[in-house]
């Protein structure tokens, strides 16, 4: 079982494997290392403001399908990612 901030580890790896043209790895890393830095810090009540920064991610996981920048396939796979994630935070 992984933690949430393991799992955004994971999913800025995963965004990373794709090889995605450095403009849209650069816009979809900008919100999940974001979220990544909330849940790894020692500030308690932070792992909620992490949610705001997945769904920055999300948004930007739809604009980059509705532009032909990801398939279908990869916007799947990076919503279910932060779904999970939310759901583990328990975001509003």
């Amino acid at each position: 079982m992984l933690t949430p901030a393991q799992a955004t580890q994971a999913l800025i790896d995963a965004v990373i494997a794709e090889g995605l043209p450095s403009g849209t790895t650069n816009s979809l890393l900008d919100s999940l290392r974001k979220a990544y830095s909330l849940l790894t810090n020692t500030k308690s009540g932070d792992d909620l403001k992490a949610c705001r920064h997945l769904e920055a991610f999300e948004a930007q996981v739809s604009l980059s399908l509705r532009k032909g920048r990801l398939t279908a396939d990869q916007a799947a796979m990076f919503t279910t990612a932060a779904d999970d994630i939310e759901i583990a935070l328990g975001c509003p």
